[in-house]
């Protein structure tokens, strides 16, 4: 039985590098093609089969989600052949979605712009959270001092970044015939994001902070030169501080207006806007080795393990969500 599905897993290889093969310096454009019965909608994902048109005027399916991007952002790769619909719509009369499927293959890279038509299945979902705060970087290996016995002390850890604040949005919600509609303004920019659903059934809104970064481990201190004549073994050099963890993003806020003809829906809305999770401290580095004579013992030090960083905090939870029934002239946004 191990043998055969061992067997079964070389085909499958084989066949995916003959495919991969196959593309190489060949293709012409790129498409996705979607399931008629899926819901496209701002935020929400769907399932789709990619496809190669090559310049021989064959038509390959393109099995490996690895070998695809979305170089403008506006889809984002969730797996197994699904996609998200990331970015919101400019009006409330569009209802085309062009975007930017890439193919890369070692150094051989090809893009083309395709087309969703939106059908406003699926609830409103409109994901705004701050961006996740970076990792600190890792510092090299300490040696020994260049004219000197011993090893120098480790590099401190580099500190995660801060994740960053959830946005501030005021919104307006109301219902055009059967459709419900959101408009959202970003109370800094004030610029406006639009969004349509048939679903009519709820309303998600994410202004989550971001989480921070961890703090990197301390270097490692380095190494004590070995004894020589008329020289002593060297010390080795304590281990760096490890690096401290950013801080989470604070959660942001909305202040929603909902026209009296979609008031139905005030139950129906969920905020998220939870702070970021702070960043975990880094740990303190590796000391360095002491020299030895050449018997293989040493009279010099090892060095010290170093400190630990700190821990970052978490951001703070936005407020509460804040509706207002309000009978606005909605006919402004159309």
């Amino acid at each position: 039985m191990r043998f055969a599905l061992s067997t079964v897993l070389t085909l499958l290889l084989l066949a995916s590098c003959q495919s991969e093969k196959v593309l190489m310096n060949n293709v012409d454009s790129l498409s996705l093609e979607i399931d008629r019965n899926a819901v496209l909608n701002v935020g929400n994902s769907f399932s789709y089969t990619a496809y190669a048109q090559l310049k021989t005027g064959e038509t390959r399916k393109i099995k490996n989600d690895a070998l695809l991007e979305f170089p403008d952002n506006k889809l984002k790769d969730v797996g197994q052949h699904k996609a998200q619909i990331l970015e919101p719509l400019n009006d409330f009369q569009a209802d085309t979605y062009p975007y930017q499927i890439g193919l890369k293959i070692g150094d051989y890279e090809v893009s083309s712009l395709d087309t969703l038509t939106l059908n406003f299945k699926g609830p409103i979902a409109a994901f705004w959270a701050g961006n996740d705060g970076a990792n600190g970087t890792q510092p090299r290996a300490s040696a020994a001092t260049l004219f000197g016995r011993d090893g120098l002390e480790g590099r401190p850890g580099g500190d995660g970044r801060n994740g960053e604040e959830g946005r501030h949005f005021t919104g307006y919600l109301w219902q055009s015939d059967e459709e419900l509609r959101l408009l959202l303004i970003c109370d800094s920019t004030g610029i406006n994001y639009c969004y349509r659903s048939i679903a009519r059934d709820s309303v998600i809104i994410d202004l989550s902070g971001g989480d921070a970064g961890n703090g990197s481990t301390g270097g490692t201190g380095g190494d004590g030169k070995n004894a020589k004549p008329g020289k002593a073994a060297g010390n080795g050099g304590d281990g760096g501080q490890g690096g401290n963890g950013g801080n989470g993003g604070d959660g942001g806020s909305l202040l929603l207006f909902i026209h009296p003809n979609a008031y139905y829906m005030n139950q129906s809305i969920r905020l998220i806007n939870d702070g970021g999770k702070g960043g975990d401290k880094g740990q303190g580095g590796v000391p360095g080795n002491a020299g030895k004579d050449k018997n293989g013992s040493s009279d010099a030090s090892a060095g010290v393990k170093g400190d630990q960083g700190n821990a970052g905090e978490d951001g703070t939870d936005g407020p509460p969500l804040t509706i207002s029934k309000v009978a606005f002239d909605y006919t402004l946004f159309q």
